[in-house]
């Protein structure tokens, strides 16, 4: 990228009322785009970290490295075809743990959703644990080590942490922050990571995660209220909002209110709104 400067130097002559400007054209060339990525000066591409993009021919170079994880979306586009509205800094990363087809509308949602250098995992759960579905299995991860196990596998960003790594995970999983020892709790303490979940169930539709609330037909042990038969008469939510609840360590260190969306590094205006 050439960018020219011109700038204008006044020279004053020996009448009084005259002063003359000349123009000095400077060329100089920069290695980084409006992206702020830096561009290859042999190739001419901008190496975003996990693919390269031709601003000439304005497309990617290559798939996205976690398309396999969207298959809803073509391979080559950016934050779901829509940037403006969302953003993807580092390309990482979302693990979406959920059937494909019975939760069609909460994936479409989790797909949506801002991603930052945090572990996003989408799934069912509860206080004890959560319930995944990969590769069309569904399995119960209950403790630290079956969640590690997994993450070791699927998320390149526990693969590659380093040992004084400060890694945040955050579970848009229900209720996986509720109560005493939760779970969410009990892998913040033996992972030693920062762990964000809710203490109510999260809700989502077709254009995001909207929240955590409290069920509107809920008994007093936080279930979903059920008919006769043992089906449940709802799961619709009510206007009441859950907490997000952060946990280092084994403890809760701060809280936001349930309609806050989630992410590694909450802002000043965060702190201040929710």
């Amino acid at each position: 990228m050439r960018i020219t400067v011109r700038t204008y130097r006044p020279t004053v002559s020996a009448a009084p009322a005259a002063a003359t400007y000349s123009l000095y054209p400077v060329t100089y060339s920069l290695n980084y785009a409006f992206s702020a990525k830096e561009r290859d000066a042999e190739t001419g591409l901008s190496y975003f970290g996990a693919r390269y993009y031709s601003s000439d021919l304005s497309i990617w170079l290559s798939v996205d490295p976690m398309s396999d994880k969207y298959p809803s979306m073509c391979a080559y586009v950016y934050c779901a075809d829509n940037p403006v509205k969302f953003i993807d800094p580092n390309g990482e990363e979302k693990l979406i743990w959920l059937d494909k087809n019975k939760d069609k509308a909460i994936i479409s949602g989790a797909e949506k959703y801002n991603d930052d250098g945090a572990i996003h995992i989408f799934a069912h759960g509860s206080s004890k644990g959560l319930i995944v579905t990969i590769d069309g299995r569904k399995q119960q991860v209950r403790t630290a080590q079956q969640l590690e196990k997994l993450l070791s596998k699927y998320s390149n960003v526990w693969k590659n942490r380093q040992e004084n790594d400060a890694t945040t995970i955050i579970l848009h999983s229900c209720r996986t922050g509720e109560g005493d020892n939760s779970f969410a709790e009990k892998v913040s303490k033996e992972l030693n990571v920062t762990v964000v979940a809710p203490d109510q169930r999260v809700y989502f539709n077709e254009e995001g995660q909207v929240g955590t609330y409290k069920a509107k037909y809920a008994d007093s042990d936080n279930e979903y209220k059920r008919d006769d038969n043992g089906n449940i008469k709802s799961k619709e939510r009510s206007n009441v909002t859950g907490n997000w609840k952060v946990f280092r360590n084994g403890k809760e260190v701060k809280s936001f209110k349930g309609n806050w969306s989630p992410k590694e590094k909450p802002t000043v205006l965060d702190r201040l709104l929710y």
